[in-house]
């Protein structure tokens, strides 16, 4: 049986998940197809919200030091664990979405060109240009899912996948994609 994998790639609001991935792991499962499915959106936010790699964003630049935004972001991983939580408070919700979107605007600053919300990543690179989308494959100082995605795919190399299938619900996340 061949083993193929179905990846979603970054580009999609991380607080829900993108539900298309196990719907189609089942029905090619029910076709007898080994199927792995991989949600790369999850994994991007995961690191993209860690303390590691924040430090990295700010020994890139002097002027994140001196942001007002700064200072609330060095409670990343207690952001995380109150996102997480099922337990956690309307106020502590509020503050944990608070210190995330101080880190989305904190990126834009660091990448030039690069803008993340919630709902979306915008290059400084037109995603419905073939040489624009190359173009953000290759420059480092406006595109942070270069360095991200190879260490979210570097493990991926190891599972001898034959086939490889990315899904993409939106054009925006072409560029994402072709990093895979």
């Amino acid at each position: 049986m061949m083993k193929s994998m179905l990846i979603f790639p970054p580009g999609w609001d991380p607080r829900g998940p993108y539900l298309s991935l196990p719907v189609l792991k089942a029905y090619l499962q029910q076709n007898n197809q080994e199927v792995l499915i991989r949600d790369e959106n999850v994994e991007f936010y995961d690191f993209f919200f860690s303390e590691q790699f924040f430090k990295r964003m700010s020994r890139e630049t002097s002027t994140l030091k001196k942001s007002i935004y700064f200072n609330s972001t060095l409670h990343i991983q207690e952001a995380k664990d109150v996102i997480r939580s099922k337990d956690s408070k309307s106020w502590q919700r509020k503050f944990a979405w608070n210190v995330l979107s101080n880190l989305n605007y904190l990126a834009g600053k660091v990448y030039k060109g690069f803008e993340i919300d919630f709902n979306r990543m915008h290059f400084k690179y037109s995603h419905d240009s073939t040489s624009e989308i190359m173009r953000a494959l290759s420059d480092r100082a406006a595109n942070p899912l270069i360095e991200i995605l190879k260490r979210i795919v570097q493990p991926l190399k190891k599972l001898k996948i034959k086939r490889l299938n990315i899904l993409v619900s939106l054009s925006q996340e072409i560029p994402n994609s072709f990093q895979l």
